[in-house]
């Protein structure tokens, strides 16, 4: 996944992309989560208890 589409499957701005996907993209490799749908449910928790990655 690039920033790109962190951006497109969180439905944030650019600059929240650009702020989170580092860290995003690095908890998805430190626990191993490597599948389409379990990165989409990452995502989606993730964005969920952020409240939208605020």
């Amino acid at each position: 996944m690039n920033q790109s589409q962190f951006q497109q499957a969180a439905g944030i701005s650019a600059g929240l992309a650009a702020r989170w996907f580092q860290p995003v993209d690095a908890a998805l490799r430190e626990f191993g989560i490597t599948a389409p749908a379990d990165i989409a449910m990452f995502i989606a928790q993730v964005g969920h208890e952020s409240a939208g990655f605020t």
